[in-house]
């Protein structure tokens, strides 16, 4: 979207390579996958610690926000 703001789908939510190599620390969830009961457990809704070779521990955060249809 611009400089500080990327929009993505859960795949690349879930990219924890590519998260690390664009420097994204926070994740705002829009995706409603918590009304799929296939996806409900994908994706836990905490720190996300990161297993890159970085040698500063870092992680990111992810808050779920659900959007009515109506």
């Amino acid at each position: 979207v611009d400089e500080t703001v990327y929009c993505g789908g859960i795949e690349a939510a879930l990219n924890q390579n590519l998260l690390c190599r664009l420097n994204i620390e926070y994740i705002v969830d829009l995706s409603g996958h918590e009304d799929d009961p296939a996806l409900v457990n994908t994706r836990p809704r905490s720190e996300y610690p990161c297993l890159c070779p970085k040698r500063t521990a870092h992680s990111r955060m992810t808050m779920s926000i659900k959007i009515k249809d109506d």
